[in-house]
């Protein structure tokens, strides 16, 4: 049950989706007055380059119909006939039925006229894929081929099935159809063999004269037998050689496909390795964002800061050059798929050409046929008619008229027989050299086809490789950019470091003049403290001491202050050098970029020139070899003028020539008849007089009527051959100005496509050259904007420098001042404690005399003491200051060394990246090469293969010839035997006749 349910539903769907697809393929149905009217919409089954053949069912109260549209090609006449043959090679034909109609659209005619089907037709159309489309035109007997495209065979099929189902049978008109196979020519067949005897050339007597006319006919027709045995098969040589030249031109052409097909499944895998590596980066950049992220929330100093934005500097470098190898690939991909595209648009174009080609060559052939088969049709009906009234010119005779109008009649059916045969072979030749015209034009046409596809996929290819070397150009620019940018941070990053360890540099020395400072206050306080412990020192030396410690600090003081002078100006010194150097390195490095940039702008005019030169050259050789070759084709097409007119003179000259020799002859005759009239008047008797008379005037006229109809045929003949000669002349000029348009074409063709290549290869030669120019703009502003950057850093750093050492002097100079005013403060409160303690002291003399000793003692002691303290602290100051700027160094240095280490990592990856690339496009390209070679090397193998087959063959064939020629001499001499046989025969009888007469 679910099975059936399950097909059901199968069906169900099947059958809506059809219906769905049908109903967008009819344009109307409804029943009218029980007739149903169902239209389709047009179906297009042949488009070319001009031309396109569509076509439409319909059903109507006049029958089911087809209306065929013909938009730039040829037009439609009543009664002419529409032919299709399917895959198995059935023909039908069906015939126009209405005068047609025109229409324009955009300049272009637009042909349309109705045929008449039937129910079968559409059973047939719905049943079978139409592999060819002919159109028969009745009037001028010419019919043109049209081959169906198997998408189109697909498209009509399909639409001739929903037009089958749609319709409704019961209620259709169907008109009977007349029988009326497709015409198939026979061009191998012969004219004798159209022709059949009448009865009454049954019952003719057999006579030896009778007997030499079938001999010479059965001669004539193994002649003609063998000659189109030698043409069928020098046809089916050069068709095979055809078909052999084009499927080497295809296998060539899929070669290029694929060569271009792999190059594209190159650049795909290319750019998806790119992708995959740049989506791996955009995740390790994410993380590292985030890393960084968390690393500045948790930086403390300015050294961390600086290496977090020299990373960030060198990933915004590596994004930048990750990008810039990405839009190459991209460019370099797009450019292929381009290349592809252009090339797969050529192949078809090609392809069409050929397809034209084909039908062109084709159309000739049956309009040559049909032609020929009409020609010979007339011949035998011409020679039937000869015959037949040769018979009843026979057997109207009795007597001696009997056998003189006998031998006339058989010499007038010999004459017209040879006269109709010619006639029919001139035709014949005429046909086949119209034939042979259309072909050669057909040919030319195809070959400037091919030349422009050629040209059109040579250009292509240039500029697709041309396209990639500015990608590269573009992709080298962007990484060069981005190099130089990594350089300037990294450059500032060092010069910020040295800023930063200038600064910490300077915070040392400025604790430690602050921490000397705090040692000089701690001494003084000391000072103080010892000198009031000394109790017992008289005023006298107290003040002295005093004096001289002030004295001492204020020296102090004063060359402390010198000695900052000096480093005051030794720092504004080193910062005007400093200044000076990086202005000069500016300069330096200024006019390094500018000379780079000159000479880049240099290096791309000289190119742009050489493109231009190039591309001049090109056009102008593509102009030449247009002219040349217009001029060799204006020469053809004038030496086929002249030919033509010495042809039709000549052939003129010649028919006047024969038809004054034929007068001349028929008057000659007509003389000799009046002659032997007379002749037979005097010899005879007078009882036979009256009889006599009457029989030589009756063969006197029989010989008279006998001279002209010879004579009328002759002139017939010549005429005929006349008219043919310039039949075949016009042939040939036309013949010859076709080839000449053509070739015209051709290089027009030609020279446009070369124009066009050329000016898209120097338009992409300005590209380049604007892409390097632009490339070293920017790579010259990144370097100015870096070492503006690097100057300002610089003086950043020398104001800094002189900032920082002008506050290191200043600080100095306030420690050496405040130290000396606390010194001499320190003075003055000692000899003011002194004046007190002496004045104290006075009354307590004898207990400060008493431990005088002592505290003198100590007083020694403690300053030994602050002494060795203050020596000790100021060393150890020094070795901390020493250390902090070693570490400070060392640290430098390792950041330097890593720098330079990432640097040269990220330089290193950045060469192996482009080697590798490198290595996997010339691997590519050599593949591709050795490919492409193979190619070559089997095609040409085949192509030497086949050539030499067709040698082989063609030799072959010019045996077959010789062996032709051989027998048509030994036919032609058996002719003439057969001729002196006739005339000896003709002797003879003339003789017993002459020998009757006379008894």
């Amino acid at each position: 049950m679910r099975l059936r349910l399950s097909l059901f539903l199968l069906f169900g769907a099947f059958y809506t989706g059809f219906s769905q697809s049908c109903d967008a393929l009819i344009a109307e149905d409804k029943i009218i007055g029980g007739a149903h009217l169902l239209r389709s919409h047009p179906a297009t089954l042949v488009v070319r380059g001009s031309y396109t053949y569509s076509l439409e069912l319909m059903s109507s109260d006049k029958g089911i119909t087809a209306k065929i549209y013909s938009k730039g090609g040829v037009e439609f006449n009543q009664d002419d006939e529409l032919i299709f043959m399917d895959i198995n090679q059935n023909r039908r034909s069906f015939r126009f039925v209405e005068m047609g109609e025109m229409n324009m659209d955009r300049g272009t005619p637009i042909h349309m006229n109705v045929v008449q089907l039937d129910l079968k037709a559409v059973q047939w159309f719905a049943t079978s894929d139409l592999l060819v489309l002919y159109i028969k035109n009745n009037i001028n007997k010419e019919m043109r081929k049209f081959t169906v495209n198997t998408s189109r065979q697909q498209e009509f099929r399909q639409l001739a099935v929903c037009f089958n189902e749609k319709l409704d049978k019961s209620k259709v008109v169907d008109v009977e159809l007349p029988e009326n196979p497709a015409p198939k020519s026979d061009p191998s067949k012969p004219v004798s063999a159209t022709t059949s005897s009448t009865p009454t050339a049954a019952k003719r007597n057999v006579d030896p004269s009778q007997m030499t006319d079938e001999e010479l006919a059965d001669l004539r027709r193994e002649l003609h037998d063998v000659k189109d045995k030698l043409k069928e098969e020098i046809a089916a040589e050069r068709e095979r050689a055809n078909q052999i030249k084009q499927s080497i031109q295809e296998e060539v052409a899929s070669a290029r496909e694929q060569a271009a097909n792999q190059k594209k499944v190159y650049a795909d895998e290319v750019l998806e390795a790119r992708k995959k590596a740049q989506e791996e980066i955009e995740k390790s950049q994410q993380a590292s964002a985030t890393e960084v992220l968390e690393a500045r929330q948790k930086a403390e100093s300015e050294k961390e800061r600086i290496s977090l934005d020299v990373a960030d500097a060198r990933q915004r470098a590596n994004d930048a050059i990750k990008n810039a190898q990405l839009e190459s690939a991209q460019e370099v991909q797009s450019a292929r798929e381009r290349a592809a595209q252009e090339l797969k648009a050529t192949k078809e174009k090609l392809d069409q050409a050929k397809l034209e080609y084909a039908d062109e060559v084709a159309s000739a052939r049956e309009t040559a046929n049909t032609e020929i088969t009409g020609i010979r049709q007339e011949t035998a009906d011409l020679i039937q008619q000869a015959r037949s009234k040769a018979s009843e010119e026979k057997e109207k005779t009795v007597g001696e008229v009997v056998t003189t109008k006998q031998t006339a009649a058989e010499q007038i059916l010999k004459i017209q027989e040879e006269t109709a045969t010619e006639i029919g072979r001139i035709r014949e030749n005429t046909v086949l050299e119209k034939e042979k015209s259309a072909q050669e034009v057909a040919e030319s046409r195809r070959k400037a086809a091919e030349e422009v596809a050629l040209t059109k996929e040579r250009a292509a290819s240039e500029i697709a490789e041309t396209k990639e070397n500015v990608a590269k150009e573009k992709e080298a620019s962007a990484i060069e950019v981005a190099q130089a940018r990594q350089k300037a941070a990294e450059e500032i990053k060092l010069i910020r470091d040295q800023v930063v360890a200038e600064k910490e540099k300077a915070g040392q020395m400025s604790a430690e003049i602050k921490t000397k400072s705090d040692e000089e206050k701690a001494a003084a306080a000391a000072d103080v403290a010892a000198a009031r412990e000394k109790a017992g020192t008289t005023i006298t030396q107290i003040n002295a001491e005093e004096a001289a410690k002030v004295k001492e600090a204020r020296d102090r003081a004063k060359t402390e202050q010198d000695a900052i002078a000096q480093q005051v100006l030794d720092a504004r010194k080193r910062a005007e050098e400093e200044l000076t150097r990086i202005q000069t390195e500016l300069q330096q490095s200024m006019a390094q970029v500018q000379a780079q940039k000159e000479e880049i702008q240099q290096n791309s005019a000289r190119e742009v020139q050489a493109a231009r030169q190039k591309a001049e050259e090109e056009v102008r050789k593509a102009r030449e070899t247009a002219a040349a070759q217009v001029q060799e084709a204006n020469q053809q097409a004038g030496k086929a003028k002249d030919d033509y007119a010495k042809e039709v003179a000549t052939s003129r000259q010649t028919a006047e020539d024969k038809i004054k020799e034929i007068q001349e002859e028929a008057a000659k005759s007509i003389a000799d008849a009046k002659a032997k009239e007379s002749e037979l008047k005097n010899i005879t008797a007078e009882e036979v007089k009256a009889a006599r008379e009457k029989g030589a005037q009756e063969i006197t006229s029989t010989r008279e009527a006998v001279a002209k109809s010879i004579a009328e045929a002759r002139e017939q003949e010549v005429r005929a051959k006349e008219e043919s000669a310039n039949q075949v002349s016009e042939a040939k000029r036309s013949a010859a100005e076709a080839v000449a348009k053509a070739r015209q074409e051709e290089a027009d063709l030609v020279q446009k496509a070369r124009e066009s290549g050329s000016a898209e290869r120097e338009k992409l030669a300005n590209e380049v050259a604007a892409a390097r120019e632009r490339a070293a703009t920017e790579v010259a502003a990144a370097k100015q904007d870096a070492a503006n950057a690097i100057k300002e850093a610089r003086e950043t750093t020398a104001k800094e420098k002189e900032t920082q050492a002008l506050e290191v002097v200043k600080a100095r100079e306030e420690a050496a001042k405040a130290i000396a005013e606390h010194q001499e403060r320190a003075a003055l409160e000692v000899g003011a404690i002194r004046r007190k303690a002496t004045e104290e002291i006075v009354q307590a003399r004898q207990e400060a005399d008493s431990r005088k000793q002592a505290l003198a003692q100590e007083v020694r002691q403690a300053e030994d003491q602050a002494k060795t303290d203050v020596t000790a602290a100021r060393d150890q100051a020094q070795v901390t200051i020493q250390q902090t700027r070693e570490e400070a160094e060392t640290k430098r240095k390792e950041i330097l060394s890593q720098a330079e280490q990432e640097r040269q990592t990220l330089l290193d990856e950045l060469n192996n990246t482009k080697k590798e690339l490198a290595d996997e496009i010339y691997k590519a390209r050599q593949a591709a090469n050795e490919q492409i070679t193979r190619i070559k090397s089997e095609t040409a193998e085949q192509i030497a293969a086949e050539q030499a087959k067709a040698d082989a063959r063609r030799k072959e064939i010019e045996q077959s010839n010789n062996q032709g020629a051989k027998n048509l001499a030994d036919l032609q001499a058996k002719i003439k035997a057969a001729e002196a046989e006739l005339q000896r025969l003709q002797a003879e009888l003339d003789k017993k006749k002459n020998g009757g007469g006379n008894d």
